[in-house]
């Protein structure tokens, strides 16, 4: 078993103060357990927070995702049985989620500061390439008082897009990836205490999920707007999280559809997916999560 760390909520639930990193008050180990011979590996990996094993489990390989350190982490079994890891290039940017395709053949990260989704091929674990970036949503965005240096020491800001005409807000922060590996779901939410401070707009209007169609063939991300959680979030002082995204696709009956507050509106999905307002939308969950809506409802294809 893997176990990664995170933090002490008596530090995450204030807000981020790197001080409190410094002071240990963060993770920086990776833990493997043997259940078998009762043994543990503890692997010296900062700010490790999600990892993900290969879907082949023939290969004892996997990676770590490292939020305050911002880099990604190889560990590995050796020869001789024990754990170890390699240190990825470092990619400033708070990784808060990534996943691996089905197939093995590509890892997906998040930055939830810098606002960048990044697609690698990995079927070569030790010499992982990069082959896709997209900007959706960021600190460094063109227009903010905020730039990024590059190696050769010049300043840069990005163009954020709108989808439908709506301006996307704060970052990537959770991923989720469809079963044939060519739909990507992100949503832009951390915790509120993280979005107030870093992300304000996410409290005052909401926060929102975006569909990046993903060509595995050829490569290309190309991007559009799912659904919009504008609505979601009339109590001010709750949270704006829509970190929900990875509970909901992971059955393929349920749509997102409309979060509203007076009627149930089956509209979300996938093209070519239709949605019935007369008995396609399901009665409320029995303990619907507390995130700030009203009302809650699932919705699900009428095929």
């Amino acid at each position: 078993m893997i176990s990664s760390s995170w933090g002490a909520p008596a530090a995450f639930t204030k807000g981020f103060n790197h001080q409190q990193h410094a002071d240990g008050l963060y993770g920086r180990h990776l833990h493997v357990y043997s259940w078998p011979g009762g043994e543990l590996w503890i692997l010296a990996v900062q700010g490790s927070y999600h990892w993900r094993f290969l879907h082949d489990p023939s290969k004892d390989t996997g990676f770590v995702g490292c939020a305050l350190t911002s880099n990604m982490v190889q560990f590995f079994k050796t020869q001789d049985g024990s754990w170890s890891h390699e240190i990825l290039p470092e990619m400033p940017g708070l990784i808060t989620d990534f996943l691996i395709s089905l197939d093995d053949r590509f890892l997906y990260f998040i930055n939830w500061l810098h606002g960048g989704v990044r697609r690698y091929n990995i079927e070569d674990p030790k010499n992982s390439v990069l082959t896709d970036q997209v900007w959706v949503g960021e600190l460094i965005q063109k227009g903010s008082q905020i730039v990024a240096e590059g190696e050769d020491s010049k300043t840069l800001q990005f163009d954020i897009p709108e989808i439908q005409g709506n301006q996307l807000r704060g970052g990537p922060q959770m991923i989720q990836l469809s079963l044939d590996g060519k739909r990507l779901y992100f949503t832009n939410s951390l915790v509120s205490t993280c979005d107030r401070q870093f992300y304000p707009d996410l409290v005052e209007k909401g926060s929102h999920m975006l569909q990046i169609d993903v060509d595995t063939q050829k490569g290309g991300l190309k991007y559009w707007l799912l659904s919009f959680f504008a609505e979601c979030n009339e109590e001010k002082e709750q949270s704006a999280e829509s970190e929900i995204s990875r509970r909901f696709l992971a059955q393929k009956s349920i749509s997102y559809g409309a979060l509203n507050r007076d009627r149930p509106a089956c509209n979300g999905g996938a093209p070519g997916q239709s949605y019935s307002n007369s008995g396609g939308c399901l009665p409320p969950p029995a303990n619907p999560p507390n995130r700030g809506c009203p009302k809650y409802y699932r919705c699900r294809s009428s095929s």
